[in-house]
């Protein structure tokens, strides 16, 4: 717990953070998410940069370069550095992050064959990157082949395919093809409804996506 951390004395923000990170917990990685996840409570996103620094570099070191867990930590870093305004080092990480996408799929694609549901992670993954990237059809393509896996593995009325529709549906979005995200949003909405019922959180959510979609269409009396 932050409790716990030997910086009882620290006047600030830059203090407490290197007081951390000089101390022998800095690599105590549990204790460096609850550090950073107090940093973004404040807003104090440039600390937060040293803290996922941090966490990147152990990371790296405990799973070595390609590992999900450094592609995780790259976003997040990346994240953090497009919140401070600094696309250009955001964009760096993402890239680097999907390099290893790129990598963990053709490594799988060998392994299991270009259908098998393990790539169907790894697709979604990719194609969100990709996303982050501003390669919005690549987004769309990737997942469109994510999906077609799941719903051979689970079923198309199953809620993993629905949400998955659902992020395929902002990439349409994105594209400027509001008629599709409608149409796929619409799907969306079936599914979960008749998983959750009309009050859930998620058909709320993807309610509100809609009569964006709708809004998009110009037709108001829906949006």
């Amino acid at each position: 717990m932050l409790c716990a951390l030997p910086v009882a004395d620290a006047e600030n923000v830059d203090d407490l953070v290197d007081r951390v990170l000089g101390s022998d917990r800095a690599t105590d990685e549990r204790l460096l998410g609850e550090l950073e996840v107090l940093l973004y409570s404040i807003a104090e996103h440039a600390s937060a940069v040293r803290v996922l620094e941090k966490i990147l570099e152990i990371k790296e070191r405990e799973f070595g370069p390609d590992h999900r867990e450094v592609v995780f930590a790259l976003k997040h870093l990346g994240g953090t550095y497009g919140s401070l305004g600094d696309y250009a080092k955001q964009r760096d990480l993402l890239e680097r992050a999907l390099a290893i996408q790129e990598r963990t799929l053709a490594i799988q694609e060998r392994e299991y064959g270009r259908d098998h549901v393990e790539l169907a992670g790894t697709l979604m993954g990719l194609g969100n990157a990709y996303g982050s990237l501003g390669d919005y059809a690549k987004k769309r393509d990737l997942l469109e082949r994510a999906i077609a896996i799941l719903e051979r593995e689970y079923g198309s009325e199953n809620v993993v395919v629905a949400l998955a529709l659902g992020n395929l549906a902002n990439a349409h979005g994105s594209l400027g093809d509001y008629a599709k995200q409608r149409d796929v949003l619409e799907h969306v909405l079936a599914i979960l409804e008749r998983k959750f019922g009309r009050d859930h959180t998620t058909v709320a959510s993807t309610l509100s996506d809609l009569g964006d979609a709708h809004g998009s269409l110009g037709d108001n009396a829906k949006a």
